[in-house]
Parts: C-alpha cells; structure tokens; sequence
C-alpha cells in the first residue's frame, strides 16, 4: 500500500510540474520568436553602423522610446557620437553622462558642453583620437544614467563624466513623474529588470494599445513634461522629497560603484541653478497658522515688497524678517530677502537665503542644496574627483551668484556656461592628472573659444527656445504667444528652425553661411560651415566650401585639411584642383603635381568639366609647380597647352617666356 501511495504522489507531483511548465515553456518560445524576429530592436542602446568602410558603435537614436514609449528622436546625435568598434591603442574615449543640461538645451551637436570638452581635450592632448560621446537626453534622470553606464562599461571607456541632479524629481520614474513605475527605487529597479525581456515589452505594449483605444483627445500627449508637471508641487523635506533624495544618493552611488568595479575612472560634478534671477515658482505656508498670524505674515511681506521697491533694502529685509518669523516656509518671502541682502553688499546672508529659498521651491526644477552635499560626500567616500561646477560659475558671476549672465534659465547655461563647464571638467582632470594630463599644462581659453564652431545664429536660436519655454507654464499662468519678430536675416533664419520648425539645423547654417558669403564676410561664412561639420563632418560638399573659405582667408593648412578629408568622400577634378593649389601656396610643389596633374586626367573623364576660367588656373599652377621643380620642360608643355585653347592669356605668356629664357 505504501508503494502504491507513493507513486500515486509522484504523479500527482508531475500533474502540477506539467501544469507549471506549460506556460513557462510557452513563455520562454515566445521570448525566443521576438528575439529572433528583432522585436523592438530599436530600444536597445548601442547601435552598429559603418563609415566609409570603417565599423562605428553609436548611441541608437531610439533609445529614448524605453522611457517615453514614443517613436521621437529623444537623444540627438552629432558627428563625434561615434565610437570605434576596434578602439584603436591611440584613441581616448570618454562617456558624458546626465539629462538636458549635459545634452546642452537649448543648443545644438556645436555648443553643447560634450563638444566643448572634446575640443579642450584635444588640444591638451595634440596626436591623440579624442572620442567623447554624449549620452544625455532631456527628461530623464539618475535611472537613465544608471542604465547607461552599467551598459557602456563593455566598450572599453577611458572616463565617465556626470553631471546630473536637476530632473531627479520630475524626469522619467521621478517621484513627480507623469512617467511612473511606482514609487520607491525597488520597484523602478524591477520594472527596469522586466523590460530587458522581450514578452515584457509586448504585454506593454498591448496594454498602451487598449488605452489609446479608449482616449478621445491625445492633445496632451504633445505637452512637453514641464506643462504635465507644473501642477505636481512637493514640499521640503516630505515623504515624496526624501524618497527622491534617497534615490538619487542610491542610483549616484551604483553609478560610481559601477565604473570603479571596472577600473573606470569617473569625475562627478557639483549642480548650477539660478540662484538670483529667478523667484520661486511655488511658494507653500504653514498649515498650522491661524488667520491672524496669516493675515500678519501677508501684510509684513507685502510692507517689505514696497519697501524693496522704493529703494530701501534695510527696511524691507526687517519686515521679510518678521514675516519669516511667524512663517518660515515660503520661499518666495527667503527669495525677496535674499535681493535685499544682496544689494546690502551682505553677500553671505543673500547666500543663505536664496539656497533657503530653491529647497522651499514646491515646483522641483532645481536641485535642492542637499544634491551638492550627496556629491560631495561621495566624492570623498570613494576618492572619486569631483568637479566643482558650481564654485566656477559663482566666482566667474556678478556678486557670487549664479544667474542670467551665465544660465539662459533655471538650471541650463548659455553658450559661455556651457565652455566654462567644460573648462572646469578638464582643470580638475589635470589636478588630479587624469587621462595624462598634468596641472602644468596651461589652457588658452581666447584661442580656443576663437577655435569653436558657436556662431551667433545658435545664440539665437537658443534665446527662441528659451522663450517659448517662458511662454508656458510653469513659467506663465497659461500658454501666451511667442513674441518674437525678426529683424535681420539671421533672426529669420532662427526663427525658421526654432520657431516655425520649416528648416533643418544644417541648412539653417548653410543659409547664414551664404548670406555672409554675399556680403564678403569669409570668416562668418566659414564659421556657419564649421558648425554643419560638428553635426555632419562627412559632407564632401560642406568640407570643399569650407576649403574654399579658408582660402580665401589665406588660412591654407585648414584649407588643406578640408579639401583632403572632402577627397576621402568625393574625389572628384574640383576638390583636386583646389588642393593641388594650396600645396603650392603651402610650399608643396611635388604634392601639388600630383593633385593638379590628377584633376586634369578626372576631368577629361567625368561629364561634368571645369569652366575655361578653372582649367587655365590648373594649367598655370601646374607649370608654376614643375617649375618650382626645375622641371622647366614639363612648365613649358603645361603652359603651352594652355596657350592652345587661349593664346591671349598674358600670364600664360609671360610666364613662358620667362622659363624658356632661362
């Protein structure tokens, strides 16, 4: 009998295993068939491409739908966004890691802080490929990055750079998201380990597809997070504010564990907010208040605001002070205050308030005070070094503090901040004599902000941008206008892109660089080329105009180097007869035969000809060239050839004339 029950048990026992198995395995099938097939590719990070016949990893533009759930290019991809598949032993590669501000809004690829850093570091380190690749995007936060990094320390980076703090409570799984997947960091962790599965990614997608079916009005998915989020208000140091600090300490402390587990060096950076320029968005009060003391606190406030109007600082900072004193929480109260101190000359008191003032700001745009003490901490917990951002822009603003003249809002900088983030990322590497650099080596900041490719066309661009982020809340009470009209050509060109969005960023610059080029002004035009390149540097079109424009600005090592990377993509007569020219006026004469004589042979080719004008300078140079050679025979032939189809070029003549005198 005891047999037999124990059989009866395993069976019963194979029942349930049976029972188990059959959707597991039905699971694990379906997991393999969508891997197969490619399903939702387009979410993973990296991506691998080939450039003229060399294999590139790059950042895969799509990345951003495992957030936002929309096919929109979230993350922008410029030229130096590329990395090599077969690093080469000569090559130095550094990740940028953060939310808009490392993206650099509201620029574009040519002044944004990851392209100032590459041309710095390229100049400290002359013979080295620099490859410093990008990989902000806009809304997101500390998740994001900690998803990044674990995934880009298999591709063999030399430093991790960090910038991030400012999206902590409202970008994506913040904990005043629209984009949620609940609460506390376990369950973003979880949700985040789910979607590496391709069964996931399907139940959530049919899940997002019974939803649509069922919404009316999908105006508000064209909103951008900061109007969803300007109602979301979250007060000091309340559960919701230190759930985020709490993440945020976790996910910065993964992310340094992370590259040091893989002896990856990492910098970290200290956060700038706008400080004095910029009143609290959302000012709470004291629930424990009854109406007298409310009314009281009201009225002082609003004595100290005349006060500060007419002039008198003493005043107004007393009766902020007695309003604070029966109600300490609004922030906009420790802002007013905080101006008065500063036109006090009381700088340090100004400080206190306007630090007091960003941690009491209910709308969570800027970094509370306690994200500084978090880097820092682990800076030192982990001998890590950390850059001191926000020590660089008070030194280098008005009185200390951080405003208009180097943030265009409330946390994002302008074209200067954004070089002078870079400036410091590379001083602390040098102090701490990372990537071979040496605190010796000096920097030339007027040489190299002459070198960027920034023009004022991106200043405007950005300015409009800007302004049309001020013409929705939180900044305004509802949507208003942009009000904006254009002046000059360039404003209208910006305006074009940023505003009626009718042109590309390329061709916006390509339009500037012709109106310059109209005018006479070379440098301008050359500088709007420069920038295209920063975004397109493969262009053989772009990079032979370019050429063309150093040439004319007497700049012939650039324009050499122009027309030869425009040879790699099309070589073609035109790009040949320009560089065998320059070879000339560079002292090449042997180089220059050999461009000269070879676009000639392409033209007796190709379909398309030199004009007269072009073929008689090829012919001119060409003769100057063997000439330079004492090849007087070959001169002599070039320029006769010349004289054949136009015996009235005098310097053809005369030139002739005196190689066959000698």
């Amino acid at each position: 009998m005891g047999q037999v029950k124990i059989i009866m048990i395993s069976k019963k026992n194979l029942f349930h295993l049976t029972l188990f198995l059959i959707p597991v395995g039905f699971f694990c099938i379906l997991e393999l068939i969508l891997r197969i097939t490619g399903y939702e590719s387009e979410l993973n990070f990296i991506s691998r491409i080939e450039r003229n016949g060399k294999e590139y990893y790059t950042i895969n533009q799509l990345v951003g739908k495992r957030y936002f759930g929309k096919d929109r290019l979230y993350y922008r991809k410029g030229s130096h966004d590329y990395f090599e598949v077969n690093k080469s032993p000569n090559t130095i590669r550094v990740f940028c890691f953060g939310e808009s501000s490392m993206a650099g809004f509201p620029y574009e690829y040519n002044a944004i802080p990851s392209e100032f850093l590459r041309e710095r570091l390229s100049a400290s380190l002359p013979g080295k490929n620099i490859e410093v690749i990008n990989t902000a995007i806009a809304a997101t936060n500390s998740f994001t990055v900690d998803e990044f990094a674990d995934v880009l320390v298999k591709y063999k980076p030399d430093l991790f750079v960090v910038y991030m703090g400012q999206n902590e409570f409202y970008g994506v799984y913040g904990v005043g998201s629209t984009v949620s997947a609940g609460k506390y960091r376990w369950m973003i962790k979880t949700y985040l380990w789910f979607e590496q599965f391709k069964t996931f990614l399907l139940l959530k997608n049919a899940i997002n597809f019974v939803e649509g079916l069922f919404k009316s009005d999908n105006s508000q998915e064209n909103k951008i997070l900061m109007e969803e989020m300007a109602s979301k208000s979250i007060k000091y140091n309340s559960d919701d504010f230190r759930v985020a600090v709490n993440t945020f300490r976790d996910n910065y402390e993964e992310i340094i564990s992370t590259a040091l587990d893989h002896k990856i060096p990492i910098l970290i950076s200290t956060l700038v907010t706008n400080e004095n320029d910029l009143q609290p968005f959302v000012s709470f009060h004291s629930e424990n208040l009854n109406a007298s003391l409310k009314t009281e606190s009201k009225r002082l406030f609003e004595t100290g605001l005349n006060e500060q109007q007419q002039g008198d600082f003493e005043s107004a900072a007393e009766d902020f002070k007695k309003s604070l004193a029966i109600d300490s929480t609004p922030a906009i109260i420790h802002y007013q205050m905080g101006k008065c101190f500063e036109k006090l000359n009381l700088f340090a008191e100004a400080e206190k308030q306007y630090s007091l003032a960003i941690d009491l700001d209910g709308l969570r745009f800027r970094a509370p005070s306690v994200f500084d003490n978090i880097i820092g901490n682990l800076g030192k917990k982990y001998k890590v070094p950390v850059a001191d951002v926000k020590k660089e822009f008070r030194q280098n603003s008005e009185n200390g503090f951080i405003g208009s003249g180097l943030l265009v809002d409330h946390v994002h900088p302008n074209v200067k901040g954004y070089f002078l983030l870079a400036k410091t990322w590379v001083e602390t590497l040098k102090n701490n004599r990372m990537l071979g650099l040496s605190p010796d080596l000096a920097g030339n900041d007027s040489l190299l902000w002459d070198m960027s490719s920034v023009t004022p066309l991106d200043s405007i661009i950005g300015n409009l941008k800007i302004m049309e982020l001020r013409s929705r809340p939180p900044f305004t009470k509802s949507d208003e206008t942009l009000k904006f009209q254009p002046h000059t050509y360039i404003e209208q060109i910006a305006y074009q892109y940023a505003a009626e969005h009718n042109l590309a960023w390329a061709n916006a610059h390509l339009n500037a660089s012709k109106y310059y080029l109209s005018t006479g002004n070379f440098l301008r035009a050359l500088n709007e080329l420069k920038a295209i390149l920063i975004s397109d540097q493969d262009n053989p079109m772009v990079l032979k105009v370019a050429g063309d424009m150093s040439f004319q600005l007497n700049l012939y090592n650039q324009a050499e180097k122009y027309y030869i990377n425009a040879g790699k993509y099309a070589a073609n007569q035109f790009i040949e007869y320009k560089l065998g020219k320059t070879e000339l006026l560079l002292d090449k004469p042997d180089v220059a035969v050999q461009f000269l004589q070879s676009s000639l042979d392409k033209n007796a080719q190709s379909s398309e000809k030199f004009n007269t004008a072009e073929l008689e300078d090829v012919y001119i140079n060409l003769a100057k060239a063997f000439n330079k050679l004492n090849e007087n025979e070959k001169a002599s032939d070039a320029l006769k050839k010349l004289l054949s189809f136009d015996p009235l070029n005098k310097e053809a003549a005369d030139l002739l004339n005196k190689i066959q005198k000698h």
